[in-house]
């Protein structure tokens, strides 16, 4: 069917731009701009949308520091959680464009994928909350290091040291990753920043069918 593509404005709320506002800023990009788009089949007259994001010049990029793709994954899971809840419940996905003094990339993420990935972060972030809590034994339970028993056993502690205590601003990215079959994880990336000056990253794996539990974990 022929796609007639037009821009619906509907959604542009206060409360949606400052979403696209923090995302520009934690980013540190240069400027962010958000659309609500809307498929019109003109055959039929059925409507679809989806959330379409730019992001221009991020220092990450400018600076070779960050990979576009987990860029735009942050962004996606960003408007996936704060925007408002009528606008992500008709949309069927994020478009993601990364702009950039090297080159320009378009990512597109479905929503339901989007929405399975958070059970992944919300894993890493729980471990993240109990470990500063001094809540070892809790924190361990979410590891499952069996396919892996080269990894530190005291890896909680290690990050606890780390960042105990202190004022931290986290970061997250993901992308599909493939352990034993295809696309069968959530490779996670925590990127926290330390009192403004340090910068700690965790990677960690979770599986698509059990995101109860991290499998595999390393920071540096």
């Amino acid at each position: 069917a022929f796609l007639l593509l037009i821009i619906s404005c509907d959604s542009l709320t206060n409360e949606n731009m400052k979403v696209a506002d923090e995302i520009v800023r934690t980013l540190e990009a240069e400027q962010g701009e958000l659309f609500f788009m809307k498929y019109i089949f003109e055959d039929n007259k059925e409507k679809e949308y989806y959330i379409q994001f730019k992001l221009n010049k991020s220092q990450g990029i400018e600076k070779g520091l960050a990979d576009p793709k987990l860029l735009a994954s942050y962004c996606a899971s960003q408007l996936f959680k704060e925007i408002d809840k009528k606008t992500i419940e008709r949309s069927f996905g994020f478009e993601i464009i990364i702009n950039s003094s090297i080159k320009n990339e378009t990512f597109f993420f479905e929503k339901k994928n989007i929405k399975y990935a958070w059970e992944g972060l919300n894993t890493q972030n729980e471990y993240i909350k109990l470990i500063l809590e001094n809540n070892f034994e809790k924190a361990n339970e979410i590891l499952n290091l069996e396919d892996y028993p080269d990894i530190d056993k005291g890896i909680s502690k290690k990050i606890h040291e780390r960042i105990a205590g202190k004022k931290i601003e986290s970061v997250h990215f993901f992308s599909d990753y493939t352990n034993i079959k295809e696309n069968d994880c959530w490779f996670i990336i925590l990127a926290i920043k330390i009192e403004d000056k340090e910068l700690l990253t965790i990677k960690s794996l979770v599986e698509k069918s059990n995101t109860d539990k991290i499998i595999y974990i390393e920071f540096e």
